[in-house]
């Protein structure tokens, strides 16, 4: 009888590992979670300068019609003084950082 007991448990754990084996091997696997382009790239633009550096350039027009046409270098991918700038200049924030002052 203990025999018996004990078949049924090993036969029960392993129905169990196998189908969490299954539903683990079910899941996409991604080795590195791609983040999201930045809601700034659609304020500036890519250019190159009179130097060769590249440059990005604030598109945003004021109420007369004038393009914004700030520059600044790219260092990298850096967003920062970017984002800065769209807040400090135009008062455009992210959707994220409204839904964050929300809370």
């Amino acid at each position: 009888m203990e025999d018996d007991n004990l078949e049924y448990y090993y036969s029960s754990d392993y129905e169990t590992m196998h189908i969490d084996w299954k539903q683990e091997m079910s899941k996409p696997k991604r080795l590195y979670k791609r983040k999201q382009p930045s809601f700034i790239w659609d304020y500036f633009e890519k250019d190159i300068d009179s130097m060769g550096e590249e440059v990005r350039i604030c598109k945003i027009l004021d109420e007369s019609g004038q393009r914004c046409n700030q520059k600044y270098k790219n260092v990298g991918s850096s967003t920062g003084n970017l984002i800065v700038h769209l807040r400090d200049e135009h008062g455009i924030v992210s959707q994220d950082d409204i839904e964050v002052s929300k809370k």
